[in-house]
Parts: structure tokens; sequence; C-alpha cells
């Protein structure tokens, strides 16, 4: 009662497994992302001590406070010095805020306009964030 497969099924069969094994293939294959392809220019972005951020750092001229809105100070993990931290969410944050108002669509819009602008930003930035998220699965509790 063994059921033999016809060629054209066995050459389904094998087309269907080559395609699989063509994709799991893609799906493996290590590529380097675009940070990882430009890092000096991320590394001059980021840098502290270097060009674009401390104009954030030290604040407006004339401003006593200087307040260092994106920039904290922690122990390192030796504690035995201090280093310069980026309050990274607060940048991103005003970041999407400058974006709108600096748009010259923008310029007239109510704030109706404006808070819906910034929620299809926030929006679109957390669904970009969530495609490369790794999560855990958990076991079910019986």
């Amino acid at each position: 009662m063994s059921e033999e497969l016809t060629e054209e099924e066995k050459d389904a069969i094998i087309a269907k497994q080559a395609k699989e094994i063509k994709r799991l293939k893609r799906k493996n294959k290590k590529t380097k992302s675009y940070v990882e392809l430009n890092l000096e220019l991320f590394e001059s972005l980021l840098d502290v001590e270097g060009e674009v951020l401390p104009n954030f750092l030290n604040g407006r001229e004339g401003d006593e406070k200087r307040n260092p809105r994106y920039f904290f100070t922690r122990p390192t993990k030796d504690k035995q010095s201090t280093e310069k931290v980026i309050r990274l969410n607060l940048l991103i944050s005003d970041l999407i805020e400058a974006k709108i108002r600096l748009n010259p669509t923008m310029k007239d819009c109510t704030e109706v306009e404006y808070n819906t602008r910034r929620s299809m930003d926030i929006t679109s930035l957390i669904a970009h964030l969530s495609e490369q998220r790794v999560t855990r699965t958990r076991k079910k509790k019986q």
C-alpha cells in the first residue's frame, strides 16, 4: 500500500526545498549594517569632545546656567573616574520636535496639527525600531 511519488511530484518537492534552502541561506548571511560601514561618521557625531555635540553640551552663549541638557556624568565601571553620557532618548525626542517645527509646511500649523505630526513620527520610529527587536519566548505555565 505504499504510494510512490511521480517524477513531477518529486521535482516539485525538490524545487520547493531548494527555494527554502536559498531563503534560509539569505536570512543567515551576515551583512554589515549602514552603521558598521560608516562608523567613523557616527563616531564624529556622537563624540562628546568633538565638534557637533559640544554645542549641545555647553548650552547657548550668555546662558548663565549653561545647562548640559543632553549629557550627564557618571562613574565608570571601575569607579576610578567619570564619563560623559548622552541622554539619547531626550535628544531623539527633541530632534523629532525640531524636525517638525523647522519644516516649512508646518510653520503655521495649529497645536493639534503639531501633536498629530509628532505622534505619527514617534509611531513610525517605534515601528522601525520594533522590526529589529529580539524578543524572548517565554515558557507557558501549566
